[in-house]
């Protein structure tokens, strides 16, 4: 019989993610998933691009978060400077003019 001490064993190792989904982030933050992915487009939060996967390094998530509350502690009013700073404006998406056009020429 052979005996192994735990020096020999490989230990699993707990990696944390530096990327996450869209959908995590917006969980993280406490806010929707359109809300977010109109952060996104706006570029107020920082993403990469891994084939067609959007995903979020967790440190652009921080960051927001930071530059959320420095807005905030810098103004006497911070809620509505803050929804201004973050407020994205609305992009339409070729897929959307697209279909936007063909309900116009089919009237």
């Amino acid at each position: 019989m052979t005996t192994t001490n735990d020096a020999e064993m490989p230990r699993a190792v707990r990696v944390e993610p530096r990327l996450v989904t869209r959908v995590a982030a917006a969980h993280a933050l406490g806010i929707g998933i359109t809300k977010f992915k109109e952060l996104v487009a706006a570029g107020e939060i920082e993403h990469v691009e891994i084939g067609r996967r959007i995903l979020i390094p967790v440190s652009a998530v921080d960051a927001y978060v930071e530059q959320l509350r420095a807005v905030q502690s810098g103004n006497g009013n911070g809620h509505a400077a803050a929804k201004r700073a973050r407020k994205a404006p609305r992009t339409r998406t070729a897929a959307s003019r697209a279909r936007r056009s063909r309900k116009t020429s089919d009237a």
